[in-house]
């Protein structure tokens, strides 16, 4: 009995002289030649880029002999899906005296909540042989309900002048690439805008595209 206790006393002083062994966890080594998580995903789409257009919706000569005319009207604009800057361009030039010049820079950004339509913001320059006028712009561009393109701009300057422009289209598709498009603008000033006459002005006509 006495042999047994001090056998038990002398395991339990060598169990104590070695003392708590700490455990360490480890996670199991990752192979190398293993793909992360990400190294497997597709590309972010690339929908940030800087994209450009540009469109002559008139650019035409005409002559009889001894009177000769050009006439041209084009809108474009360099940007992403959110950032564009506009340039909107037109006129005529008949035997070398220029009328009707009309030249925009615009910046443009699409309207919260309204999925089709963007907000224009800029200055308007009236260039031709009269005397230079310059006006603030502002304005909307987008497609309409039932595919109608519409885009009214207001235009203000100095001495409380005002002026006023609607622009309307619609695209009949006669087959996936002719278009007829019937195209409508109505442009109206104030007494003091600096025109002949205040009464609105309507220019309808019908291209064709390919």
């Amino acid at each position: 009995m006495t042999r047994l206790a001090l056998q038990v006393i002398f395991a339990g002083a060598l169990l104590a002289s070695f003392g708590p062994m700490p455990v360490c966890a480890q996670a199991p080594a990752t192979p190398a030649e293993a793909r992360t998580p990400a190294s497997g995903w597709p590309e972010p789409v690339k929908d940030n880029r800087v994209l450009n257009f540009l469109t002559f919706d008139e650019l035409e000569g005409r002559t009889n002999g001894p009177n000769t005319s050009f006439r041209w009207d084009s809108q474009g604009w360099i940007g992403t899906d959110f950032n564009k800057l506009w340039l909107k361009s037109e006129g005529r030039v008949t035997n070398g005296i220029s009328s009707d010049g009309d030249q925009e820079i615009l910046y443009d950004r699409p309207i919260p909540h309204m999925r089709y339509f963007d907000w224009q913001a800029g200055a308007r320059l009236d260039l031709d042989s009269g005397p230079t006028r310059a006006w603030a712009a502002i304005g909307m561009q987008g497609l309409a309900p039932y595919f109608f393109n519409f885009a009214p701009t207001l235009y203000v300057r100095n001495g409380g002048r005002v002026a006023g422009r609607i622009e309307g289209s619609y695209d009949l598709y006669l087959t996936q690439r002719l278009i007829l498009q019937p195209h409508g603008q109505t442009a109206t000033f104030s007494r003091q805008a600096g025109q002949p006459t205040s009464a609105p002005r309507l220019v309808f006509g019908v291209w064709v595209w390919h």
